[in-house]
């Protein structure tokens, strides 16, 4: 999954709004032209905060899968209980009951599902909120050290083209920690190697 973390970027000495990669810079080139650019779904995947908030997002929406269904569960069960006691041949005005019943929880099941979509769509973002935060000191640190006026997000949408020399998406990968997925991974494959390795 591509978390879209793209919205402008501007760096200065006194302001900085993040929103939304890699390359061996010439920082010479990017003082002279006092712009950079910066990817920040590259940053997160050089450092496992993809993957990391992905788990976490499929965790949040097994949570939410489980409430859906407990309130699914317990609707139907009014459902039948109501049913039951009206008997095998329910009058009229009990058959239009029960079809009255079962719109409403038709109604209150899209009304749950339409919540939950929202809040694990408000999650998500919550995330990607969390991960620009982190981003920001690193990346106003770079732009002050290398006297870079203006960063922008590397996004077709927004920019035309650049140099690669523009690009400090390394850069702020390399200041900021991998997460503990990355590690894990990085661990697991240096364990792998060298059973690989023993005679």
């Amino acid at each position: 999954m591509r978390f879209t973390l793209c919205a402008l970027l501007v760096v200065g000495l006194s302001t900085l709004q993040l929103g939304c990669g890699s390359s061996d810079e010439s920082l010479a080139s990017i003082e002279s032209r006092g712009m950079a650019v910066v990817d920040l779904d590259a940053v997160a995947k050089k450092l496992g905060r993809d993957v990391e908030m992905q788990k976490l997002i499929s965790e949040r929406q097994t949570a939410l899968n489980q409430q859906l269904a407990a309130i699914q569960d317990n609707l139907r069960s009014q459902f039948e209980d109501k049913k039951t006691e009206f008997g095998p041949n329910p009058t009229e005005d009990q058959t239009q009951q029960l079809v009255a019943i079962q719109n409403q929880i038709n109604l209150e099941l899209r009304r749950t599902k339409a919540t939950a979509q929202n809040d694990l769509e408000r999650y998500k973002q919550g995330l990607i909120a969390e991960f620009r935060e982190e981003v920001k000191p690193v990346v106003k640190q770079i732009a002050a050290e290398n006297g870079i006026g203006v960063v922008v997000p590397k996004n077709e949408a927004i920019i035309f083209t650049f140099e690669p020399e523009s690009d400090i998406t390394e850069l702020v990968a390399s200041a900021m920690p991998e997460s503990s997925v990355a590690r894990e991974s990085e661990i697991s494959q240096v364990s792998h190697e060298e059973e690989q390795a023993e005679p």
